[in-house]
């Protein structure tokens, strides 16, 4: 495929990044309201609604919502948390290949604005690599995330204006289906490997 007409987009978490453990342990480590911290664990309520979330590929700003609802003075270290995450270096080095390749790069992400605002700060070095930005819209009554066709809908009616081919690459593969519905090539990303195999395959690497 021709790097002039062809966009190469990619969700955030668990394919460009992933968790950093030693700064989540770092983080519980230094949080003050240990005791706050356990007491959350006996509100049934509130731990029903978490577990009831779960089950619907929930997105951070969801669980903000909740815990600014029924435990706020855990919210800074749960925003704290989902913030605690890395970049693959392997990954990081498609994306540079791909740059130097000539192709426009986006993010496509559940991530809300309050979580990629962290991002931007954090990691330059990872989110300047990328042209545009699709993120979820942070309204958590109206929610706008993937796998809604609403989300891709938008996503390519702001973000492609030129109708170029778009290859996607996602862990979820409900999100893959979704964007094949709007004529885009869904990658379902497992390691950096089979990624380079697949992109190979197309034209892209």
């Amino acid at each position: 495929m021709n790097s002039s007409d062809t966009i190469v987009a990619f969700d955030l978490h668990s394919v460009i990044l992933k968790p950093d453990w030693k700064e989540i342990g770092r983080i519980l480590w230094k949080w003050p309201h240990k005791f706050y911290l356990l007491s959350c664990a006996f509100r049934m309520k509130f731990i029903w609604k978490c577990l009831t979330l779960l089950f619907q590929e929930p997105t951070d700003e969801e669980y903000f919502a909740l815990f600014q609802e029924y435990c706020p003075t855990l919210l800074p270290l749960i925003i704290d948390l989902f913030n605690s995450f890395k970049p693959m270096n392997d990954m990081v080095c498609i994306l540079k290949e791909l740059k130097t390749k000539g192709y426009e790069l986006h993010i496509v992400s559940n991530v809300g604005p309050r979580r990629f605002k962290a991002l931007k700060k954090h990691l330059p070095q990872v989110i300047n690599l990328f042209d545009r930005v699709k993120i979820n819209n942070g309204d958590v009554h109206h929610l706008i995330k993937k796998p809604s066709p609403e989300f891709f809908r938008d996503y390519i009616r702001d973000n492609n204006p030129e109708n170029k081919q778009i290859i996607f690459i996602d862990d979820n593969k409900h999100n893959i289906k979704a964007a094949s519905g709007f004529g885009i090539i869904g990658i379902r990303f497992t390691s950096a490997n089979q990624l380079c195999k697949s992109l190979k395959q197309l034209g892209i690497l």
